[in-house]
């Protein structure tokens, strides 16, 4: 997105978000949109490697795409699995763009470069990287961080931007500061997201990445520390503080935008508030876009009590609602969020 669209996008964007305070209404205007659950890694705290769920085609992505922006959508991130492992990938981000929605992508890097003249279109892209080749690999599999490394450099030869994600493990904590030294030389930032393991896979499979709360604390308060100067820490200095004391456990509750102004769409069709409500996905919590016209969405969305949440650890969430209610401290966010839903 360039400077001179910011404006009118934040305009729109304050138009729907006071329509959906005043009335009450529900509005999809942020959208992860699972593309697929395939991935050709095996990374130690995800189960989508496991996972057989059929994809949507074509012709159906398109469909929900057409439904969502008749909904007042604004923004896409396309995630997975790995999204790039889709043939029709390229397809997919023009049929998007042509919509007239901000695309984001997540990816591995794998399978990136084969998508590389599509990516001059794409908004923003978010490469996952849990830490310097050693800890990466251990992580994600043999070969992982090459592949990031690779579509890291080629988004930067197009002049794309693109940061880093990186889930925070009791592996990464040692050697954070070259992980941030690896942002350094992209000349971009990188998000920090805490290891959250509900519903999403066995605990006994991840009990060894898990850091204690005085190692995590410690983490967040060098991260809090960093951004005093120049750095690559991507987080807001207020989302690392309730990231800190969700994780020494003293959540406040507060009403979620999932459900209000965000939203997840699963690989075969079904939207749902939020991925963290139940795993797998009950049917019951969300709604087919392939099988529902467009006024039985609307009535889902009017139907639609999400219950009062605690704040989670998912950084993008914790910043969407701040920003929902009005926090002061992340207000001058909202611009950033323009740029790069994370």
């Amino acid at each position: 997105m360039n400077e001179t669209s910011i404006i009118p996008n934040f305009l729109y964007f304050m138009k729907k978000y006071l329509m959906t305070r005043i009335t009450g209404q529900n509005r999809p205007l942020f959208i992860g949109f699972s593309l697929t659950d395939r991935c050709p890694f095996h990374c130690r705290y995800c189960s989508f490697s496991n996972r057989t769920q059929d994809i949507l085609s074509t012709v159906h992505v398109k469909h929900v795409l057409d439904t969502l922006t008749g909904l007042g959508t604004m923004a896409i991130q396309f995630t997975g699995g790995e999204p790039c492992t889709r043939e029709d990938l390229d397809t997919l981000i023009s049929y998007a763009k042509g919509k007239g929605l901000r695309v984001l992508l997540s990816t591995s890097g794998f399978g990136l470069k084969e998508h590389a003249e599509v990516l001059r279109s794409v908004d923003s892209v978010q490469i996952s990287l849990d830490g310097p080749k050693d800890v990466h690999d251990y992580l994600r599999g043999d070969g992982s961080f090459d592949w990031a490394l690779s579509a890291a450099k080629i988004l930067k030869e197009h002049g794309r931007h693109f940061d880093f994600h990186c889930v925070i493990t009791k592996q990464l904590i040692p050697c954070v500061k070259d992980l941030l030294a690896i942002a350094e030389d992209f000349d971009t930032s990188i998000i920090f997201q805490p290891l959250w393991e509900k519903g999403m896979v066995d605990r006994s499979r991840i009990e060894d990445l898990i850091p204690s709360r005085d190692a995590f604390g410690e983490l967040i308060d060098l991260l809090i520390g960093l951004q005093e100067g120049k750095t690559p820490v991507g987080n807001a200095p207020y989302t690392l503080k309730v990231l800190k004391k969700f994780y020494a456990q003293k959540p406040t509750r507060k009403n979620c935008v999932a459900g209000r102004i965000y939203f997840r769409v699963a690989c075969n069709g079904v939207m749902i508030p939020c991925i963290r409500h139940g795993f797998p996905l009950d049917p019951s919590w969300g709604i087919n876009l392939i099988d529902s016209k467009t006024e039985k969405v609307r009535e889902y969305l009017r139907s639609l009590k999400t219950p009062p949440c605690i704040d989670c650890l998912q950084n993008s969430i914790i910043e969407l609602n701040a920003i929902y209610h009005f926090n002061p401290q992340m207000l001058g966010r909202a611009l950033d969020i323009l740029k790069a839903i994370r």
